[in-house]
């Protein structure tokens, strides 16, 4: 269960598209810095660092809190079982499907990299405050994004990484983001055990993404 949550983390960080309040941190780029980030802008960002944390991230939670059961043999044949009762897709579901594949297709005195690496800590764990990522985006990205880019950080490269954490910072709490009621409330993860492993996976996270990403954000020409 804390896989398939820090995991959909992950994967929201990726793309425009994957998480609700995405839009919103384009549209506040947008107006804030007046550089528009498309969907491809953001996947060909998000690529190297995401398939990274989507590997390292399953292999360290199974080494740090293994399953208690490794072995489920019926599972594919239950899953069959649940696809044969739902039946095939119907109408509406293959429009929304169509819908969103159209939308993917169409759209101190420090040196500025520290100054920027605190702000981005302070941003990403203040995330303990809010029950909502788009609220936190709302109430911080555009300030944040305003003083980042004042002590030099190039702009679009700032409303980029501040983007990709305001998806990262959601596996912080079991309150933090719109998926994280529903995986904790299936009751598999003590409180604390939640709390504590979804700090050491925003270490990890945060060491991926701006380390191995700021050597591809580079590469590409982000900054």
């Amino acid at each position: 269960m804390l896989t398939c949550f820090q995991t959909s983390v992950i994967s929201s960080s990726m793309f425009l598209t994957a998480m609700a309040a995405n839009p919103l941190s384009a549209n506040l780029t947008q107006n804030a810095i007046k550089q528009t980030i498309g969907w491809t802008d953001w996947a060909v960002a998000a690529v190297v660092p995401g398939v990274v944390s989507l590997v390292v991230v399953p292999l360290l939670l199974y080494l740090i809190y293994p399953p208690t059961v490794k072995s489920s043999p019926d599972a594919p044949k239950l899953a069959r079982e649940k696809l044969e009762k739902m039946g095939p897709m119907t109408k509406n579901e293959i429009i929304m499907a169509g819908t969103l594949l159209l939308t993917f297709v169409g759209g101190l005195g420090l040196s500025w990299q520290l100054s920027f690496g605190i702000l981005v800590l302070l941003y990403f764990y203040s995330h303990y405050f809010f029950a909502s990522g788009a609220a936190h985006i709302g109430a911080m990205f555009t300030a944040f994004l305003s003083v980042a880019s004042a002590l030099g950080t190039p702009p679009l490269f700032a409303a980029m990484v501040l983007s990709f954490l305001s998806n990262l910072m959601g596996g912080l709490t079991h309150y933090g983001i719109g998926s994280a009621p529903v995986f904790y409330g299936a009751n598999y993860v003590p409180l604390a055990k939640w709390w504590s492993y979804g700090f050491v996976i925003s270490v990890v996270n945060i060491i991926i993404w701006l380390g191995l990403g700021g050597f591809w954000w580079k590469t590409i020409g982000l900054w």
